[in-house]
């Protein structure tokens, strides 16, 4: 896209977009723009356009999916199938998307994958509640689970953990607890962070959220063919209020049989409070182009002070090209910087 082209994306939404669709109704970014700029702030240019772009992907699809794998198993009204269209797309699209044409994997690619991992904790958007989901055939039990919710400068408002937690295996899901409708002191715009730990005290899920007291508010009446306008956004704008924080990374790699592997650990490093939310990792050559296709074994992490967590990376040594693999590593409120990782 040219210099011009890419300046529509972020200050002029009505713009047709030949990498958007051809039809007349889904041709522009008029709808989605002004659902970002109602729920994160007006982008202040391209690269803000972008990130925030990356954290509402990341949210509505691990929603999509965590619907989905809540309400799978529900005595009721069982949900009996979700689509989505689609993986990857045959040309260099906006959206619509989990992988871009190049393979390359951002917010909707990782917000599918966390919500999809075979043991699983997760909010819910509608009540509150605080649910495990066992996509495994064999039931878990003596899960321990935790909510605690922090401003966007880390400071704690809230704290809970239930113990003794048992799911039933195949897609079932049991309610561990719910939040409280209103917690003291929360700001409008605030962080869930869920953790489920075995008996051990190991982690074996984590899910990071950013939600709002004022909820989305659907205007039903003007509902038509193709979406239902909304009257009122959530209010997710105190983000950009979040303190830049370090993220330490090391990184190493090793190859056998045509196959590589790069591991990374990330590590919070502030002295502060503030969590590093959406840390993002990608592998680069030594020029900083992206080395594709690629599978993370996760991505897009939230730490808070001290703690650290390790991603795998593993692809086609051949798609180095025969450069050294580097990692590049950035994040909402994380500096960028890139670092070695043969």
């Amino acid at each position: 896209m040219t210099p011009a082209e890419l300046d529509t994306l972020w200050k002029d939404p009505g713009a047709r977009q030949y990498h958007r669709s051809p039809s007349s109704v889904f041709g522009t970014l008029k709808i989605y723009d002004a659902a970002l700029t109602g729920r994160y702030g007006a982008p202040k240019d391209l690269t803000d356009y972008v990130r925030k772009a990356q954290l509402a992907q990341y949210e509505n699809v691990r929603a999509q999916y965590e619907a989905y794998a809540r309400n799978a198993t529900d005595a009721d009204k069982p949900a009996t199938g979700v689509v989505y269209w689609m993986f990857n797309s045959g040309w260099t699209s906006l959206h619509w998307q989990l992988t871009d044409r190049y393979l390359d994997q951002g917010g909707a690619y990782f917000g599918a994958k966390k919500a999809n991992e075979p043991l699983h904790v997760q909010y819910s958007y509608d009540d509150r509640s605080v649910v495990v989901v066992n996509g495994r055939h064999g039931p878990a039990a003596r899960l321990t689970a935790r909510a605690t919710l922090f401003d966007p400068d880390g400071t704690q408002r809230y704290d809970r953990s239930v113990g003794d937690v048992s799911v039933d295996g195949d897609g079932a899901h049991r309610t561990a607890f719910t939040l409280p409708a209103s917690v003291s002191g929360l700001p409008s715009t605030y962080l869930l962070r869920l953790t489920l730990t075995d008996e051990d005290g190991r982690e074996v899920s984590r899910n990071v959220y950013w939600l709002s007291t004022a909820q989305d508010t659907l205007d039903w009446a003007h509902t038509d063919w193709y979406h239902t306008p909304t009257s009122r956004y959530a209010d997710l704008k105190g983000l950009a209020s979040m303190a830049r924080v370090p993220v330490e990374a090391t990184a190493a790699t090793r190859s056998s049989g045509g196959t590589s592997t790069t591991t990374v650990t990330l590590r919070h490093t502030g002295g502060g409070r503030t969590p590093s939310l959406f840390t993002d990792v990608h592998l680069v050559d030594d020029r900083g182009r992206p080395v594709l296709p690629v599978r993370w074994s996760d991505n897009e992490a939230g730490l808070w002070p001290g703690e650290s967590v390790t991603l795998t990376a593993t692809y086609r040594t051949a798609d180095l090209h025969g450069s050294a693999p580097r990692v590049r590593v950035s994040g909402w409120n994380t500096p960028e910087r890139t670092l070695p990782a043969g």
